[in-house]
């Protein structure tokens, strides 16, 4: 059996996908790039040793953001960098999703979505948290884009992840946010 891959699917049926269901431009060219990252269509380049020998001829990358060949090593530098930031403590995952009604304008409007979804969901926990009545504390947190659902489709949210350990006052605390019906 051959080995399936993002570039693969694309190939084989993203034109059905296309004719189904329509594209952005920005869909298009990224699918674009997926499907001709380290094939011929890219272009390539020769590595030679020291002594002048050929050791190969390699097909270039398309460096795109989305691609997962090109992304591999970035997307553990950051995760690995983001983990160095988190405390060591037990951490709550929160998601807050935008209403898929509004995934049409998310399309068109991105920047925009982007920007006032992590505005809004960092305000109010800031302004929430920081209130004695609910837990008195300035929160620490990692807000994450997330834009694609498990079935590839369009599910925009912001998934947080934030420590049970809080600071008061310049002391090092426990608190559990889960007990109220707020938190």
């Amino acid at each position: 059996m051959s080995k399936w891959s993002i570039q693969r699917l694309l190939q084989e049926h993203l034109e059905g996908y296309r004719q189904q269901y329509g594209m952005t431009l920005h869909q298009h060219k990224a699918a674009q790039s997926l499907m001709a990252c380290r094939t011929a269509r890219m272009g390539s380049h020769a590595q030679y040793c020291e002594a002048g020998h050929l050791q190969g001829v390699y097909y270039n990358s398309c460096h795109h953001r989305a691609c997962p060949q090109c992304q591999a090593l970035s997307r553990e530098r950051w995760l690995v960098s983001r983990e160095s930031m988190l405390l060591d403590s037990v951490h709550h995952h929160w998601i807050f999703t935008l209403p898929h009604q509004l995934n049409p304008l998310w399309q068109f409007n991105r920047d925009w979505f982007q920007d006032a979804l992590f505005s809004v969901v960092s305000a109010t926990l800031k302004q929430l948290t920081a209130d004695p009545v609910y837990l008195g504390a300035k929160p620490a947190f990692l807000l994450a884009l997330h834009s694609w659902g498990r079935k590839l489709d369009l599910h925009v949210r912001r998934q947080l992840s934030w420590p049970v350990r809080v600071n008061y006052d310049g002391r090092l605390g426990f608190r559990i946010l889960s007990g109220s019906s707020l938190f």
